[in-house]
């Protein structure tokens, strides 16, 4: 099913479709990027806001409902005791909390890279082709397309088996393609392949292990890290490819 933002042809695309594609491609990146920095803070944010109390009020009446149950065994409810049990919820909503955004933001990542690898494909084609000319072609093929509708065909196929390969896969494939932005080697904006598979081992932990990495990991510095990767990323590919991205297309999904 075809990708209903990164969505151009390989061959003959207009800068101007190209161009949207870029911009929309970044935006939807930026979409899933705040909304995951909104989770990961929420409730540190909520403390804030006073939610401890509101948390607090509702474990002191399940406490006293239980208490006055008779299935409550142990010491009186007392205030230090309802402090210990809140902060303990507030403590697990906030690892709920960070491994939803590191999910979230992984999610997006990735996807981002894909479609980026789209444009790489325009960019270098006769690099991408390399990558498919072992691939078997038919005579009946050979006979009712020509070779370049054949070629795009095939190009597509890896493309969205491309889909289905892991993270770093999608990285080392970029680079192949359109080579590595200078500037995200260089101070503020230093991103590199270590710093992604750590982050892909991190979901990986999160999701089919216990996660306690996710406790000591940095989420707000790594979301600047990337948010700045992911631009010097659409500049470069923007620049490889001579476009102008249209300005509503950072704001308006039309």
């Amino acid at each position: 099913m075809p990708d209903e933002i990164a969505n151009f042809p390989l061959r003959n695309a207009t800068s101007q479709e190209l161009g949207i594609a870029l911009g929309r491609s970044y935006r939807d990146y930026l979409l899933w990027h705040g909304q995951a920095t909104i989770i990961a803070n929420f409730v540190q944010d909520a403390r804030t806001a006073g939610v401890k109390a509101v948390v607090a009020d509702r474990n002191r009446i399940s406490l006293d409902l239980a208490q006055e149950e008779g299935i409550l065994k142990g010491t009186p409810i007392t205030n230090a005791l309802l402090d210990a049990i809140t902060d303990h919820h507030l403590a697990t909503a906030d690892y709920g909390g960070r491994i939803a955004a590191i999910v979230m933001l992984h999610n997006a990542s990735e996807r981002f890279l894909w479609r980026i690898v789209r444009f790489g494909l325009v960019a270098n084609r006769t690099k991408a082709v390399e990558w498919v000319a072992d691939r078997k072609v038919s005579v009946k093929s050979l006979q009712e397309q020509p070779p370049e509708v054949l070629t795009d065909n095939h190009l597509e196929q890896w493309w969205e088996d491309l889909e289905r390969e892991g993270f770093v896969k999608k990285w080392d494939r970029l680079i192949g393609l359109v080579s590595y932005p200078a500037k995200l080697t260089t101070g503020t904006w230093h991103f590199d392949r270590d710093m992604l598979a750590h982050f892909d081992q991190l979901r990986h932990s999160a999701v089919h292990h216990d996660g306690q990495a996710v406790r000591k990991f940095d989420f707000s510095e790594f979301a600047k890290q990337l948010e700045r990767a992911q631009l010097i990323w659409t500049v470069h590919i923007a620049r490889m490819l001579k476009l102008q991205i249209p300005a509503e297309t950072l704001f308006s999904a039309g």
